[in-house]
């Protein structure tokens, strides 16, 4: 169940900090990183450019960063120990079965940013919209099963 509840607050604050959906981006607080957390954060990810750093309502020390051209969060505990790292990724990344059957399931839906969860367990988050609906799928990278995530709007 922790690892549900940590799985939704990180996908719901990089989809609201990337669409600015909600409030979720109003319940971070700027934060500075600690000497330790830099220095895990610098093991982590050496090539970081442009890190900037913030505390989330859920306890999570979020740093957002560019990785090799890519949009990239790391969520970190309070004891600076990595939890999870998103990214957004290219719909073409998702496993093929699941391209089939996002097209065939949601053949009036345009897919919008995809999101590509690494933590305890991998997934991708897919924002599916069309003019009357918006909503997040997530995707099993495994078997490429689809199951609803969120309602966006």
């Amino acid at each position: 169940m922790k690892k549900l509840f940590i799985a939704t607050a990180m996908v719901s604050m990089l989809t609201a900090s990337a669409y600015a959906f909600g409030d979720d981006k109003k319940s971070e607080k700027k934060a500075e990183a600690s000497y330790l957390l830099q220095a895990q954060f610098d093991a982590d990810f050496e090539n970081a450019k442009h890190v900037e750093w913030a505390v989330t309502d859920s306890r999570l020390q979020k740093a957002t960063f560019e990785l090799d051209g890519v949009y990239t969060t790391a969520f970190y505990d309070m004891n600076n120990v990595h939890v999870a790292t998103t990214q957004h990724v290219a719909a073409s990344e998702l496993p093929a079965d699941a391209r089939k059957e996002l097209a065939k399931a949601y053949s009036g839906y345009t897919i919008g940013l995809v999101i590509k969860y690494l933590g305890d367990d991998h997934a991708y988050f897919v924002d599916l919209a069309n003019d009357k609906e918006e909503f997040l799928v997530k995707v099993d990278p495994a078997g490429g099963n689809i199951s609803f995530f969120k309602q966006v709007k």
